[in-house]
């Protein structure tokens, strides 16, 4: 079981033949192909080291660009409580005949409609008529942004820029910690295997022959590895859940 960072360099040097072998690696590269390797796992692994969940964060007038934190991957979507509040947009033209269709079942004009209850006869005759009142009622109450997230910089942008300070919630991908990905198997052996490049790049600086004129077969350690790593990203790649998507 590997708790720890620790654990899993010895887990590492272990399967690279350790304590058999000597293995020329330094604590910081393996942590530091450890690092690249959860880098990449969570790239390609949404549904296993990331998860659909919401935060909130306060949106200030007249700024677009907001600092959010290391262990969001992606954003989905943004959400803000205030519209334009105009309420006589309520009382236009428009929101009277699409109300009536609405709120009556599709008979226009007549208070004596087919279905005397919010949403009316709900059939696919009125569908687009009753879809048009909830985006008319939408655009009244709530404030629609666009977002663009950056991943490098973990800076979000928000598109037209506020122009009131309120409460945003915001739809994320948020990363499993590290820590509580050190024992998923494909994880393992992609770290292993990015080890086993780094050892036989370590390895390749020697030029001697050894005693019964054997010598530091370095290249052979490299094509394994690079066999292991290909294998690994294969697998991650296949057996990933694919992000979601949504439409409409």
């Amino acid at each position: 079981m590997i708790n720890n960072i620790q654990d899993f360099e010895n887990y590492i040097r272990l399967k690279l033949g350790a304590p058999i072998l000597n293995i020329e690696l330094d604590s910081t590269q393996i942590v530091q192909e450890v690092s690249d390797a959860v880098d990449t796992f969570l790239r390609y692994t949404y549904g296993d080291s990331t998860f659909r969940d919401n935060i909130v964060i306060m949106v200030s007038a007249g700024i677009s660009a907001y600092q959010l934190p290391t262990y969001v991957s992606n954003v989905i979507d943004i959400n803000g409580p205030n519209g334009d509040n105009d309420l006589n947009k309520l009382f236009t033209p428009m929101h009277e005949m699409l109300y009536d269709n609405f709120y009556n079942g599709g008979i226009i004009g007549n208070g004596n409609g087919v279905a005397a209850n919010i949403g009316g006869a709900y059939n696919i005759s009125n569908y687009s008529e009753n879809m048009m009142y909830l985006s008319e009622i939408n655009g009244t109450f709530l404030r629609n942004y666009y977002c663009q997230y950056s991943n490098n910089t973990n800076m979000l942008r928000i598109f037209p820029t506020p122009e009131i300070s309120h409460p945003s919630m915001l739809t994320i991908w948020r990363k499993e910690d590290a820590v509580d990905l050190y024992n998923n198997i494909l994880l393992k052996k992609l770290a292993v295997a990015a080890c086993r490049i780094a050892w036989s790049g370590v390895l390749a600086k020697y030029a001697i022959s050894l005693p019964g004129n054997g010598t530091i077969n370095w290249q052979a350690y490299m094509d394994r590895g690079e066999k292991e790593y290909d294998a690994a990203m294969q697998a991650i790649v296949l057996e990933s859940r694919a992000p979601e998507f949504f439409v409409g």
